[in-house]
């Protein structure tokens, strides 16, 4: 007796259909993926494309945008300490109140008045009173600069 539908799924499925099925799954797997590496690409040139927008002043921070890099690689690599932004990250390296207080980003006098035993600072040992003379040297200045 020949089989009928019911009992064909009981035996199993037809073993054309199944391989047919399984290649149509293998096929959408394969267009499901090469859709999914094409998608990536096309978001990462998207994201290529967009363009830095840098400030257009002389200065540290803008310039180290405009090559893409921080400010701090960007003054290392320059050595350059007129550009303005630059000044702390290109100091001399010695325990002296100048290479210090240029690492500090302020002035000679401000550093040796907050460590005065600093080698460099005997020429900031200025008297304390409220004179233009005082105040000039606790500023590195001199009087006719001062007032």
């Amino acid at each position: 007796r020949p089989l009928r539908d019911k009992e064909r799924n009981r035996q199993g499925a037809d073993p054309i259909q199944s391989g047919t099925r399984t290649l149509t799954m293998l096929r959408t797997k394969r267009l499901l993926f090469a859709g999914l590496l094409l998608g990536l690409f096309l978001v990462s040139t998207q994201v290529e494309a967009i363009q830095r927008v840098c400030c257009q002043e002389y200065s540290a921070e803008c310039l180290a945008c405009a090559e893409g890099k921080r400010v701090k690689k960007y003054c290392k690599e320059k050595k350059v300490r007129d550009i303005p932004g630059c000044e702390i990250y290109n100091c001399c390296r010695e325990f002296t109140a100048e290479c210090k207080s240029c690492s500090e980003g302020i002035s000679g006098a401000e550093y040796c008045m907050k460590r005065p035993s600093t080698p460099g600072c005997d020429k900031y040992d200025c008297c304390r009173t409220f004179t233009a003379k005082c105040l000039s040297c606790s500023e590195g200045m001199s009087e006719k600069e001062y007032c």
